[in-house]
Formats: structure tokens, sequence, C-alpha cells
């Protein structure tokens, strides 16, 4: 005889991506997530203690159903993580899928940001290219990471 597990309200947790437009990037349930916060990354299972999280530019992961091998990811660049038992909200400003990533317009904005930043012009706003920079590494790293794990 085979025993199913019941399943309990703490089984998923429902994940809501939604950037500062109003536009819902993601919204269904999951089993887990981790994300790139400010003070390093943390993982989120159903169930958590309530808490606020700012968030940093980075990677976020995602697990569908806990027997799931393979991960969902984003790039998220920044934003706000809300966490409860039962529920994540994020507000981020920008938040893409691995697989919507135009990997040949990240090499292309990596490149111009390291150009720029190479260039001894003094109009150049560092700050800028070196946002830019990162950005483009962390999609071309969120893209990799979606990629390995096919192999």
């Amino acid at each position: 005889m085979t025993e199913t597990k019941q399943k309990t309200i703490y089984d998923y947790i429902k994940l809501e991506i939604v950037t500062k437009d109003g536009n819902i990037v993601f919204s269904d349930n999951i089993s887990a997530a981790n994300f790139p916060g400010e003070a390093g990354m943390f993982t989120v299972l159903p169930g958590h203690t309530p808490f606020l999280s700012s968030l940093k530019l980075g990677e976020l992961k995602i697990k569908k159903e806990e027997k799931d091998e393979k991960y969902i990811f984003f790039t998220v660049l920044g934003g706000f993580c809300e966490v409860m038992p039962d529920a994540i909200n994020v507000i981020t400003h920008a938040a893409e899928p691995a697989d919507k990533i135009d990997v040949g317009r990240a090499e292309s904005a990596k490149k111009r940001a390291e150009d720029r930043l190479r260039s001894r012009d003094e109009s150049i706003d560092i700050i800028r290219a070196e946002a830019a920079l990162q950005r483009a590494l962390v999609r071309l790293s969120t893209v990799t990471n979606y990629k390995n794990q096919e192999k």
C-alpha cells in the first residue's frame, strides 16, 4: 500500500514578483526561493518567519516543486522582499527570467561598459558605467547558471 502525503497549508508558498511600474513578472506557488539580499543570499521556504529585506542586483532561484531538480532563474535589479509564512512579495526595479535574457545584448552592454571604464574621457560617468557593467555581468551569470543545470 502506497502512502500519499497529505498536502498542508505550508507545503507551498505564494511568490509574486512585481516591478515598480506594476508589471507582474511571476506569480505562482513555489516550494523554495533563494534571494540576493543586501546582507547576503537567503532562502525562503513555506511557513517562514515573517521579515522584510532589501534586495541587491543579483540572481533569484526558484524551485516550483520540492522534488524538482531544476530551478527557475531570474535576474533582479534590487528592490524589496516581504516574507510571510504563506506568501513572498517582491517589488523590484526589474526582473528578467534567464530564458528571456538576450545574451548578445548583455555581452554588448558588458563590452560597452568596459570600454567606457577604460576610456580616459572625462565626460564618462564612471558610476553609471560600473552599474551597467554589473548588470551585464549578473545577466550573463544568471544565463550561465540556468544553462549549466541542463547538463
